[in-house]
């Protein structure tokens, strides 16, 4: 006799799930879509970045801050290798410092 019982619970369980189930979908896409315009998207980083353009040498010193010497005789201030000195002849000398 459980056998017919358990089949009825999940014949109504089924049709209440069926019912509710455009409620759901529409709950779930409004509070996804309230949740993005809630939380806006941020820029990366909000600390002050310095420039990776190079500086041109202004005196025979290397300027404080520049971590390579490009091909033309500038200096870079790039934080990173990549693209360091593009469009000056590349990276002559990195410099550590």
């Amino acid at each position: 006799m459980a056998a017919p019982v358990v089949g009825v619970l999940l014949l109504r369980v089924r049709r209440v799930v069926t019912a509710a189930m455009p409620y759901l979908l529409v709950t779930v896409i409004v509070g996804a879509l309230v949740w993005w315009y809630a939380h806006p998207r941020q820029p990366p980083s909000t600390r002050l970045q310095r420039t990776h353009s190079p500086a041109h040498l202004t005196r025979d010193s290397v300027p404080v801050g520049a971590t390579a010497r490009c091909g033309d005789g500038t200096y870079s201030f790039s934080e990173h290798r990549a693209g360091a000195c593009s469009h000056h002849g590349g990276v002559a000398a990195w410099l550590n410092h």
